[in-house]
């Protein structure tokens, strides 16, 4: 009986680790954040007639009146740093690494 607790328990265990398993920022993508307009940004360029600015939880926000933003789909949570614009090329750089790369 005792080995049907211990084979249960870890099955248990088990399932509860997969279902909440940890992933890495770098790995996830950035979540919608419905106040995004309202956060800290970290750095700001104007490519064309936009604004592109990036922060924190891999967010990068636009904007064509740098009072309207929204929020671009980006594939990672890590933070940018800084922003970076040539005509309509973007760099957004995260913390060690330049990562996306956009025409807008």
């Amino acid at each position: 009986m005792r080995g049907v607790s211990i084979l249960c328990a870890a099955v248990c265990a088990l399932v509860y680790a997969q279902a909440h398993a940890w992933t890495d920022p770098v790995d996830a993508p950035a979540e919608t954040m419905p106040l995004v307009a309202n956060s800290l940004k970290l750095a700001i360029a104007k490519s064309g007639d936009r604004y592109i600015a990036v922060g924190g939880r891999g967010e990068i926000v636009y904007s064509t009146d740098a009072k309207t933003w929204k929020q671009a789909q980006v594939p990672t949570r890590s933070t940018f740093t800084s922003v970076t614009a040539i005509d309509a090329n973007v760099w957004a750089v995260e913390i060690g690494r330049a990562s996306c790369r956009e025409r807008v």
